[in-house]
């Protein structure tokens, strides 16, 4: 059961490609040479580069996993379900572990690979967050930011502590970490699809659809980072030209996000691969600011294929 799963699961991610206009291997070649690209730099220009790159390795499995897949793979593999959810996980992060052991990470390399276990057999109770009882800051705008705030409600407390945390100890790394794990939760809020009939309720061309969600986009991303901003001109001004740039980036990233969700809708997984993707892009033009030009004709690129795609369900 778990070979015939993650058999099942390489076929998605070769579809992936085929589904946006790219011939597999064409995509799989290029999505080697970036994350080779990737984890260079980080390795290269990261301070405590080892853990840096182990913490996104677990946050790219937190990120690929679906509810929806988990849920029927549960009811549809039984007593089975333990082996092929591990074998789905240890693929996810096997690009990971082969690249902390290429730069002599082992320690990192084996620490990576024990969480995978307890985090695969948690996984199974993990159960969907109730969207219906606590208030949110975002109740007058998309409900991927409402389900996303109940949904990790006692993150956004964590959150603020860390920057806290952050300002009083003077270290500007431990300032900012809060900030990408924050944001990544928000691009992950735009993995969760709607079903057709609540895009088709807004009854309007896909060009002014995208740009109310643009809008909303904007406004909670404001909500979210507004204290991070704030904040941190005061306390670390002689950093205001990097905080900037991360907050920047950091709109892109969620913009893309949502555009991406569109692009790709209304299949889950190539919309959480390709946000994954495109999220470690956004943090890699921090470090090489030409891929600012990838990322910047991605979304353009994004949101033509988005326009396409809501026509059918839209008009």
């Amino acid at each position: 059961m778990a070979w015939y799963y993650v058999t099942l699961r390489l076929k998605q991610f070769w579809r992936f490609f085929s589904f946006n206009s790219i011939h597999p291997l064409i995509g799989i070649l290029l999505s080697v040479f970036f994350f080779g690209l990737f984890s260079y730099i980080v390795f290269v220009k990261a301070p405590h580069a080892e853990w840096v790159y182990a913490a996104v390795g677990l946050l790219a499995l937190l990120q690929m996993q679906n509810v929806a897949s988990n849920h029927f793979l549960k009811e549809k593999a039984g007593n089975q379900y333990i082996p092929a959810k591990l074998a789905e996980n240890y693929l996810i992060i096997l690009p990971f572990l082969i690249a902390l052991v290429c730069f002599k990470a082992y320690l990192q390399a084996l620490l990576l690979g024990l969480v995978v276990a307890p985090y695969s057999v948690f996984n199974i109770s993990l159960s969907k967050p109730q969207a219906i009882t606590l208030r949110s800051p975002y109740i007058k705008y998309g409900f991927e930011f409402n389900y996303g705030f109940r949904a990790f409600s006692g993150f956004y407390l964590v959150y603020v502590l860390l920057l806290v945390v952050g300002i009083v100890s003077g270290n500007y790394y431990i300032y900012i970490l809060p900030f990408v794990m924050m944001l990544f939760f928000l691009c992950s809020f735009f993995g969760y699809v709607e079903d057709p009939f609540y895009v088709w309720i807004y009854r309007m061309t896909p060009g002014r659809f995208l740009l109310a969600k643009a809008r909303m986009v904007i406004i909670n991303y404001a909500i979210t980072f507004s204290l991070f901003l704030v904040a941190g001109l005061i306390a670390y001004h002689s950093h205001c030209v990097l905080l900037l740039s991360l907050t920047g980036m950091g709109l892109l990233a969620v913009l893309g996000s949502m555009l991406l969700k569109y692009h790709f809708y209304p299949s889950a997984l190539s919309i959480q691969i390709a946000q994954t993707i495109f999220f470690f892009l956004c943090l890699l033009c921090i470090i090489v600011p030409v891929a600012l030009v990838f990322v910047l004709s991605f979304l353009l690129f994004s949101y033509y294929r988005a326009r396409a795609r809501l026509k059918n369900t839209l008009i």
